[in-house]
């Protein structure tokens, strides 16, 4: 029997059969490479929120007021700057910020202080903050915190954004 030629050229397509239980056109919705690849997606995506929203949900853990743009853009700060070690509601690699302005340094209990910062005698006031966040090691010699906020305008915000932090209640401040 002589067909057509196709109009793609090449041979005819083969001709259509009805699909069979359990083939790909009878699944499911919601079943099938795509349905894989957007879950992975998902999970991929909630695996990269994770921190972010771990951090959020941490008791004592405080978005800046909407009223004050200098604790929001503060709070950018904090996550670019601190975040990798530190947390508003518990404590990681370093202490737990909740509540630091006004606190005595080396004070929150739970968290295993340098000597040379238990002995300091600081108290964080904004002021002290800003010194110590400029330089830590000249402030306080032998203390752990390797990192410095060289930027006079991200230590004002930043320290704006701590002033917000609620006090650490004593379960929040433990290490996950």
């Amino acid at each position: 029997m002589d067909r057509p030629p196709h109009p793609g050229g090449g041979p005819p397509p083969a001709p259509r059969l009805p699909p069979r239980a359990g083939s790909e056109r009878t699944r499911p919705a919601g079943d099938g490479p795509g349905a894989v690849r957007a879950g992975l997606c998902a999970a991929l995506l909630l695996l990269l929120a994770l921190p972010l929203l771990l951090s959020a949900s941490t008791p004592g853990a405080s978005s800046p007021p909407a009223d004050e743009p200098e604790a929001r853009l503060g709070h950018a700060v904090y996550q670019r700057r601190c975040a990798r070690c530190h947390a508003t509601g518990m404590h990681r690699e370093g202490p737990a910020h909740c509540g630091v302005v006004g606190r005595a340094a080396a004070t929150q209990p739970g968290f295993r202080y340098s000597e040379a910062l238990r002995r300091s005698g600081i108290t964080w006031t904004p002021a002290e903050l800003d010194a110590w966040l400029s330089d830590p090691e000249s402030r306080v010699p032998g203390q752990a915190m390797d990192v410095q906020v060289s930027s006079p305008v991200a230590r004002r915000r930043l320290i704006a954004y701590l002033a917000t932090l609620e006090p650490c209640t004593p379960v929040a401040a433990r290490r996950p």
